[in-house]
């Protein structure tokens, strides 16, 4: 999965502006990358600045879930009705 950002430089900004998209995360990166695109050509049309540079990065999300053994995984409720 892949999750994108669009980094736009304006010529009289010392740091870029960061547009991050809410839409995503996308499964392939060509789709991140279109993604980006998209975005970028609505940020040009909509600002009156002078842009020097208009950039997309796509993260790779790779987030690892813990495998705990069976005894963390699950989750002992008591009844409503027993006294705990």
């Amino acid at each position: 999965m892949f999750k994108a950002m669009v980094l736009i430089w304006a010529v009289s900004a010392a740091e870029p502006v960061i547009i991050e998209d809410k839409l995503g995360p996308y499964e392939t990166v060509g789709q991140c990358f279109h993604r980006g695109a998209v975005i970028l050509r609505s940020a040009f049309q909509v600002t009156n600045f002078a842009i020097a540079k208009g950039e997309t990065v796509c993260l790779q999300n790779k987030i690892q879930i813990p495998k705990g053994n069976k005894q963390q995984q699950q989750k002992v409720i008591p009844d409503a009705g027993r006294a705990v």
